[in-house]
């Protein structure tokens, strides 16, 4: 029968001989065990010092047979006679109990196996409380070893599961715990309209659709230079979020995207001469002249926005690469980033809203790509420090505003495309060309400009997607507007 004593410890198996046991009785019990060894008596106080509880009543005759310890955590020689050499009854009566090695695990998140020893003397079965663990084998006899597999674990939490191995004679049962660490999860923050993005963290599951199923309910679009995610198409020409992968994300409302997963990997990103599209594979942001110092870089600018680095025009609103966001960058011939390695705090980026200076023609950043438009500080005539251009389409919509440097600086206006995904027009197309105005905010007075272009740069007057113009003379008309 299953006992306590006076410890607390379960599971000891209790003979006890009274006068009144004969022969026939004692074989009985030795037959029924498989004892070949008859002993009686105690050494070192083991059996003769125990309080020994019977079925919940205290047993209070003396113990002169054995006790039997289901697992390694006690033992007693019982000997006979005294003079004789003492037995391990653990091993020579009826062996171990049910016990498990060891009671816990901790796994990683990817898909992965760990084990556990079983040590037993019976038939036993395993059963598991969570759909993500596996356990081979599921039954056995004896000692064996099971094989814990854990499925990966993209949840984003910690998480653990229970398995129990229960032997089919005593009913003893033993629970041990899996416990799988979760992924990194990489938040970023998606504002209504145009965004860029990219990640420092590889999607567990990187199919596009289920990428961004978690905001399907503001989301609208995502493209690279090449192919498109467009949902409500249905278009999907992405596919897959790849290694090194960059978009432009079009929302309706704002959304935080979990991008949860292992780290990005490919830390070193080539680039063809041209325009590349590309990521920030580290989790803090980078100076941009710094980080694209190696490059032969003709320019750098924001996705959306009106940050730029255009080292030649010694223009740089750029400022930081940031992570969770992504990059237009025109390179004169191929070249090479290598990103450093994640840093053990990550820094949270959150979008930065831009501001057009105050204008009488506009106040929306508009669609991407944009068209860059310098124009050069001694070219100016009649035009002063805080004066506001606007850059007009020939239907004379204004999608392009910014304020005159001064002090010599060269001035930058970011003109944008027309967005495809709206009905209405709202930005310039392909090839329209060029009209520039004037404000001056002291004054409230609106003047037509006149423009000459440089006609080194590739587009001159007229809008490209990621078009380059450089404006080497701007001058007021005689005709004021306004």
């Amino acid at each position: 029968m299953y006992v306590n004593y006076g410890s607390g410890q379960e599971g000891v198996l209790f003979w006890g001989l009274s006068p009144s046991d004969n022969n026939t009785q004692i074989n009985n019990y030795k037959a029924a065990y498989g004892i070949t060894n008859p002993c009686a008596g105690t050494q070192g106080g083991g059996p003769a010092a125990l309080n020994v509880v019977i079925d919940g009543q205290n047993f209070n005759g003396y113990p002169t047979f054995c006790i039997i310890c289901p697992d390694k955590t006690l033992y007693f020689n019982i000997c006979y006679p005294p003079s004789q050499a003492c037995f391990d009854p653990y091993f020579e009566m009826c062996g171990p109990g049910l016990s498990v090695i060891p009671l816990s695990r901790i796994v990683q998140a990817p898909k992965v196996s760990t084990t556990f020893d079983v040590s037993s003397s019976d038939d036993w079965t395993v059963t598991e409380n969570v759909p993500w663990l596996s356990v081979l084998p599921a039954s056995g006899t004896g000692n064996k070893m099971l094989k814990v597999n854990c499925e990966e674990n993209a949840s984003g939490s910690t998480r653990s599961g229970n398995i129990t191995i229960t032997e089919s004679g005593s009913l003893q049962s033993q629970v041990v715990t899996v416990a799988q660490l979760s992924y990194p999860t990489h938040s970023i923050s998606l504002t209504s309209g145009w965004n860029s993005l990219s990640s420092y963290i590889m999607p567990a599951n990187n199919h596009i659709a289920d990428v961004f199923d978690q905001v399907s309910g503001s989301f609208v679009i995502a493209t690279t230079l090449t192919d498109v995610y467009y949902p409500s198409g249905p278009l999907n020409t992405i596919i897959y979020w790849e290694h090194q992968s960059a978009y432009r994300v079009k929302m309706d409302a704002p959304a935080s995207l979990q991008i949860i997963g292992p780290p990005e990997t490919r830390k070193t990103l080539t680039l063809s001469a041209g325009w590349s599209l590309i990521p920030i594979v580290c989790n803090y942001p980078l100076d941009a002249a710094t980080a694209l110092g190696s490059l032969d870089l003709e320019v750098a600018k924001d996705v959306v926005g009106t940050g730029v680095l255009w080292p030649d025009m010694e223009i740089n609103t750029l400022g930081d690469l940031n992570p969770g966001m992504a990059y237009y960058v025109l390179l004169n011939s191929g070249g090479s980033i290598t990103f450093p390695y994640n840093s053990d705090q990550v820094v949270v980026v959150d979008p930065i809203a831009v501001e057009l200076p105050e204008n009488p023609w506009t106040d929306k950043i508009l669609s991407s790509p944009s068209h860059l438009i310098i124009i050069w500080a001694d070219g100016l005539q009649g035009i002063v420090a805080g004066d506001i251009i606007g850059v007009f389409s020939p239907d004379n919509n204004c999608y392009g505003v910014a304020t005159i440097f001064g002090n010599g600086q060269n001035s930058l206006v970011t003109v944008y495309s027309d967005d495809m995904s709206t009905a209405e027009k709202d930005g310039f197309s392909p090839g329209e060309a060029f009209s520039f105005k004037l404000y001056r905010p002291g004054t409230q007075e609106i003047f037509e400009l006149h423009a000459r272009f440089d006609e080194g740069q590739p587009n001159k007057g007229y809008f490209a997607n990621n078009g380059l113009s450089v404006v080497s003379r701007l001058w007021q008309s005689a005709i004021q507007l306004h």
